[in-house]
This record gives structure tokens, sequence and C-alpha cells, in this order.
């Protein structure tokens, strides 16, 4: 942009000094010199016009492709975000699964774990009893069974 910008006024300095200078050269009546020099102003004021325009149309012709850029990476960045997205709640379900079945196999196994203690319990009042049921009958006597 700043080189189209010096070009410009590169056109118009140098315009002007070539017009000024041709007019210095030549030789005519002073009403044919300002005559020339207002045509020569018109050509460079038309000229720097057109030049202006086209700084202009060039300007908003980059000013649209940057905005068309900035949408597409616009575009790129939410449908990357959501990508994203997607992948990290797939992975929170997939953690909330794989914790559900971490606490399911741990009820599973405090459950077998409770039912082997209350067997090894029973299992243990059942030889309380049993030994308790010998020593009842050996403190009795050998022929108090029938007593």
């Amino acid at each position: 942009m700043a080189d189209s910008r010096d070009f410009l006024i590169g056109v118009v300095i140098g315009s002007a000094i070539g017009a000024t200078a041709a007019l210095l050269m030549a030789p005519q009546s002073g009403e044919d010199t300002r005559r020339l020099i207002r045509d020569r102003a018109d050509d460079a004021r038309a000229r720097t016009a057109e030049l202006a325009n086209h700084a202009r149309d060039r300007a908003t012709d980059a000013a649209h492709e940057i905005q068309h850029r900035v949408e597409g990476l616009s575009t790129q960045a939410r449908a990357k975000a959501d990508e994203i997205g997607g992948q990290a709640r797939a992975k929170v379900d997939e953690l909330k699964h794989t914790a559900a079945e971490a606490v399911e196999h741990g009820r599973e196994s405090v459950s077998r774990q409770v039912d082997a203690a209350s067997q090894a319990i029973e299992a243990g009042k059942n030889a309380f009893k049993e030994k308790t049921t010998d020593l009842h009958m050996g403190l009795q006597g050998p022929g108090s069974e029938n007593a």
C-alpha cells in the first residue's frame, strides 16, 4: 500500500516538474503559456484522480480479500473448536463409562467379600455350636446321653 502511495506522489511530482520545465523552455507567448499550464494542470489533476481511484479500488479489493480470508479462518477455527469439543465430549463419555464399570466392579467385589465374610461367620457359628455341644456332652459323661 505504501508503494502505491509513493508511486502516486512520484507521478504527481514528476508530472509537475516535467510540465514546468517544458513551459519554461518553450518559446511561446504568455497567453499560450498560461493556456498550456492550465491544460497540463488539468491533465495532471485528471491523472491524479485516475491514480487515486485506482489506488482506492486496489485498497478496496485488498480489504475484501482480507475480510474473505478472515472469514475463512474464522470458519476453520469454529470447525476445529467443534471437532475438539466433540472429541472432548467423547472422551468424557468414555471416562464416565469406564468409571461406571469400575464402580460396578467394586460393588460386585465388595458384595462377594461380604458374602464370603457372612459364610465365614456362619461357619464359625456352626463350629462354635458343635464344640459347645461336644463340650456339653463331654461334661455330662459317657452314660448321660440317655438321661
